[in-house]
């Protein structure tokens, strides 16, 4: 996944926790189609830290998902300096 900003944004998609939410067991390819299913036809990916975490862990589940071929917005790189100072 190459890392982009976007000039403009028209419309975008917030996932809350409650429809990701899983109780009990469950199928973690399963809930991975139902993921990349969402995402499908999105311009990019938005978040935080998707670079350093998220991706890296969704990509050593499931490499064939059309969500890793989007470009990536990852707002940790977008952060002030002093934020990401944890010195």
């Amino acid at each position: 996944m190459k890392p982009m900003v976007a000039s403009t944004t028209t419309s975008a998609q917030c996932i809350p926790d409650r429809n990701l939410e899983r109780k009990g067991r469950f199928d973690v390819q399963t809930a991975l189609k139902e993921l990349d299913s969402f995402a499908d036809g999105v311009d990019y990916v938005l978040g935080h830290n998707l670079l350093g975490h998220d991706l890296p862990v969704i990509e050593s589940l499931a490499t064939n998902l059309n969500l890793l071929q989007n470009p990536v917005v990852d707002t940790l790189y977008l952060s002030p300096p002093w934020v990401l100072n944890l010195d």
